[in-house]
């Protein structure tokens, strides 16, 4: 035989993929009906030697058609094919979880695959036996295995922590604004004294383990609220066309849920009392470093309302 027909029958033994298609098993059937009209004999092993077929899978497709007068394709072997999912892969079902996870992040409330798998058994999405321990076992390996398809996470979702700001405190911020904007506009602008109270928490503890999907722009996780040791701290920035800007009145002390002799804490600190006595400490500074006729700016906190 010439060699560049044997060339073409190994191009193609190799080229073509060992899992028999539909419209291949339907070019087998045409071969078979062919070759039978032409009352070959042993039509089968002529349909295998043409297509360079095994012969049992060509004995198949003709078994199959007169049994059942079509023919289907074979189900590939090996794990070659997408299988039919316990948790459904389709949009709704995927909104329904992202929601839940993202509404569950607004509060700080820790999600997990156990969660969301609970979440789709209440919306009937799942049909789970909890006391079933092999079947509950197989349903959140199922669910994790739609997190991960997914591309959920689990960890810190840097960057994505905010303060939510209430309607009054918006309404509060814009009246400042405007208040505002014509003196730092202005062709001869004031010295402007910005105070503020504030403290760093000694430990964070945050979920380190939540769940978050990286792709839901709207996920967007509120403040920790914290609960103990706290580092507290209070200053003016001076902020002056004339002069260079620097830190005023600086106070820092430790409050928190220490036994014996503690500071008092954040809210306990920060008091009237307090807030008069280093209200006058940083007006001596401001007379001290030649600062007049400024505007000292301070926030709508309950003890800043008093009079001396």
């Amino acid at each position: 035989m010439d060699p560049s027909i044997d060339a073409c029958f190994a191009f193609v033994k190799t080229a073509r993929h060992r899992t028999v298609t539909r419209e291949e098993r339907l070019d087998i059937l045409r071969l078979h009906a062919w070759f039978r009209s032409q009352y070959t004999k042993a039509a089968s092993k002529q349909v295998a030697d043409a297509l360079g077929r095994n012969l049992n899978l060509v004995q198949d497709v003709w078994r199959e058609y007169q049994a059942s007068q079509t023919v289907t394709a074979a189900t590939p072997s090996g794990n070659r094919t997408t299988h039919i999912t316990k948790v459904p892969r389709t949009k709704l079902v995927t909104q329904m979880v992202q929601l839940f996870v993202r509404d569950r992040r607004a509060t700080r409330t820790r999600t997990t695959a156990v969660e969301v798998m609970m979440y789709l058994k209440e919306m009937c999405v799942l049909d789970i036996d909890v006391d079933d321990k092999k079947q509950f076992a197989a349903s959140y390996r199922a669910v994790q295995r739609f997190l991960k398809a997914q591309g959920y996470k689990r960890g810190r979702r840097k960057g994505s922590s905010t303060y939510h700001l209430s309607k009054a405190n918006a309404l509060a911020r814009d009246t400042y604004v405007k208040l505002m904007h014509p003196h730092s506009t202005a062709a001869t602008r004031p010295n402007v004294v910005y105070t503020d109270e504030s403290c760093i928490h000694h430990h964070y503890k945050s979920h380190h383990q939540d769940l978050y999907d990286p792709s839901d722009e709207h996920d967007v996780q509120s403040k920790e609220k914290h609960k103990g040791r706290r580092y507290c701290f209070v200053a003016g920035i001076l902020d002056s066309p004339t002069m260079a800007s620097k830190v005023m009145a600086l106070d820092i002390f430790t409050g928190g849920k220490s036994r014996g002799k503690e500071p008092k804490d954040y809210h306990g600190m920060f008091n009237h009392a307090y807030y008069v006595k280093w209200f006058g400490r940083l007006l001596d500074e401001m007379d001290a470093s030649g600062v007049t006729k400024a505007l000292i700016v301070l926030d709508n906190a309950k003890y800043h309302k008093g009079l001396p």
